[in-house]
């Protein structure tokens, strides 16, 4: 039997978000007698934030961090050339503009593959960050495969020059083992829960998430028994803390910042809201179902594909306060229990972690040569 491949992870420094927790899911499951996985992070500061090397160093991967003095120094380059070289890798799988970068400059010539999984971009106002995402577009056309991970951003990515002949369409996993591992009610979140009904919001706080209208619709409610539990940090915080003051809702709103017990959180959510004005397919709302929490999601390419309006959740139009609060109130009620069986059948049955592991081993054996 051949030995396993050695496929390097390759990411940014910074919190646990979404492409982290993803790049998790994906070790956690790959076949170890397939992929020997290697995780690196690009780290910007000597005390720069790299979460993602502890947990996947408890997962089993080896670990490397990448020092580079700067955002924009390309330090980075000669040591990810030297990693390539000595293991050596058999291909690099990069996440984000950055490491798309460093990948093209550092795997030039020795012989490593590259594949690069595009998780979305935020469609935000702002010339700076429009420059960055066209950047990676055109990054994307160096790469030997590239995949996406929703129906909606591989249709966007097929129109980026030279990419379609090498477009992989592999959909977003959870964890269904990790969130077997929830663990107990956090003490906060009981105390809550013994008021009234949670509704629960796990993310960034960034204005493409549409968290205005989430503060807004809860407003609207009129349940003085409810909580609105808010899981995640932000250049938005301190604006939507105001809004929920001026909306005479501050009592009702817990900011609880980034936790690492989110999923337990998630387990004690009544209703999960995700108003976002743009998703690849959300992570923490496949989380929430697949927890049994009935989900309220806005009406977008990337939650249409878990959710089917009525059945396995609701949809409401992204900037209509009035009709997510309808929506979370009906899942509330007995709507709501029907449609969380319903929500976490569908994520078990298509959109486990485990099958997503499978298709990229696929994947990388095709990337390097080999037979799957």
């Amino acid at each position: 039997m051949s030995a396993p491949l050695k496929v390097l992870q390759l990411a940014s420094c910074g919190p646990l978000y979404g492409a982290e927790r993803w790049i998790l899911a994906l070790v956690r499951n790959l076949d170890p007698a397939l992929v020997e996985s290697h995780v690196a992070v690009i780290a910007d500061s000597p005390d720069a934030e790299t979460p993602l090397l502890d947990l996947a160093q408890a997962a089993g991967a080896k670990v490397h961090r990448i020092r580079a003095d700067g955002r924009l120094s390309l330090a980075a380059v000669p040591q990810l050339r030297q990693l390539l070289q000595d293991a050596p890798i058999d291909v690099i799988h990069s996440h984000g503009y950055k490491p798309d970068a460093l990948t093209l400059l550092a795997a030039r010539g020795t012989g490593t593959r590259t594949l690069t999984t595009a998780h979305g971009w935020s469609h935000a106002a702002g010339l700076k960050v429009a420059a960055y995402e066209m950047f990676d577009r055109a990054l994307l056309m160096g790469f030997d495969a590239v995949a996406g991970l929703s129906e909606d951003l591989v249709a966007g990515l097929a129109r980026v020059p030279l990419v379609k002949r090498k477009l992989h369409y592999i959909p977003n996993g959870t964890d269904l083992t990790e969130l077997a591992e929830a663990g107990p009610l956090p003490p906060d979140l009981a105390a809550l829960k013994q008021r009234g009904p949670v509704i629960g919001y796990v993310g960034q706080l960034i204005e493409r998430k549409n968290l205005e209208t989430l503060l807004r619709a809860f407003a609207q409610l009129g349940h003085a028994d409810a909580s609105l539990v808010l899981l995640g940090e932000g250049e938005e915080r301190a604006r939507l803390e105001a809004l929920a003051r001026d909306l005479a809702i501050a009592d009702q709103v817990c900011f609880a910042g980034f936790r690492p017990d989110r999923l337990a959180w998630m387990s004690g959510f009544d209703a999960f809201v995700l108003p976002s004005f743009v998703e690849g397919i959300p992570r923490a709302m496949m989380e929430a179902m697949a927890l049994g929490c009935p989900v309220v999601a806005s009406d977008i390419p990337g939650t249409r594909q878990l959710v089917d309006h009525g059945q396995t959740g609701l949809l409401f139009p992204p900037e209509d306060p009035a009709a997510l609060a309808l929506g979370i109130e009906r899942a509330l009620g007995e709507l709501g229990r029907a449609m969380a069986t319903a929500g976490q059948r569908r994520v078990e049955e298509r959109f486990s972690a485990a099958a997503m592991a499978r298709r990229y081993e696929r994947l990388f054996a095709d990337l390097a040569g080999r037979k799957a």
